[in-house]
């Protein structure tokens, strides 16, 4: 349908990103992948099932112990002493306000390289349509300006405050 509108052709921003939820699954793959988080893990059972079916990554393939297929810890995945120590890091640090979320300053090779290495490491799972994504994002930035004034950061939390008052759930008007 906007394929169709006689003016699409001529606009340079055709999708907005929205920002706030490409990070946040990002996020959610690249941690909960190297955690192993259950439920948040693209390491599952039925990737390495994949890997060995693709015939690649022989490393990664499940182990057979007798009838049952386990899946071994891989080697991208933290144990349970590094993920606390990984924790413990992640929560002491602490940036000046804006400078960890610049995208502007990534430059898209950049981003290509580290999906590149990426994928040599993770299986292919974990290369969902969001990590594709990244790849456009700072030339999204440069098109649209700051990223703080088209995110949904203010709306999520308005929807949040809103949520809160709802009496009613089963007639939320």
């Amino acid at each position: 349908m906007f394929f169709e509108l006689p003016h699409w052709s001529k606009l340079k921003l055709r999708h907005n990103l929205d920002v706030m939820h490409v990070e946040k699954n990002v996020f959610d793959t690249l941690v909960g992948t190297i955690l192993d988080i259950e439920g948040k893990t693209k390491d599952t059972i039925k990737a390495h099932l994949d890997l060995k079916r693709m015939g690649i990554r022989r490393g990664l393939w499940m182990n057979r112990d007798s009838d049952k297929a386990r899946r071994d810890l891989a080697f991208f995945s933290m144990n349970p002493n590094d993920k606390k120590r990984f924790l413990k890091f992640v929560s002491s640090v602490k940036f000046p306000d804006g400078y960890a979320s610049n995208i502007v300053c990534c430059f898209r090779h950049d981003i290509v390289q580290v999906l590149y290495k990426f994928e040599m490491i993770f299986p292919p799972a974990f290369f969902t349509s969001i990590m594709h994504v990244m790849v456009h994002l700072p030339e999204k930035a440069l098109l649209a300006g700051l990223v703080n004034y088209r995110w949904m950061y203010p709306i999520e939390r308005l929807l949040g405050e809103l949520k809160k008052s709802v009496r009613n759930r089963a007639k939320p008007e």
